[in-house]
């Protein structure tokens, strides 16, 4: 398992979970995300993106399964 706290406006941390390719996301106004099937390579752009949030936005949302796990 894999812990990123961000300098970002609105995300908090980021958990990458290697086996169960699991990616956490916890944002700054509390909620909590899982989304699922992220593999490493997704997993090491999202730390090499410029901006987590825009990242996020392009290649994570809308396009795995997710769930919300704290509103």
């Amino acid at each position: 398992m894999e812990i990123k706290f961000w300098e970002s406006s609105t995300v908090k941390l980021t958990e990458y979970d290697f086996e169960n390719q699991t990616l956490t996301v916890e944002f700054k106004n509390g909620n909590v995300y899982e989304y699922y099937k992220i593999t490493y390579e997704d997993w090491r752009s999202l730390l090499d993106a410029e901006s987590i949030g825009k990242h996020l936005n392009a290649h994570i949302k809308g396009k795995f399964d997710y769930k919300q796990i704290k509103p």
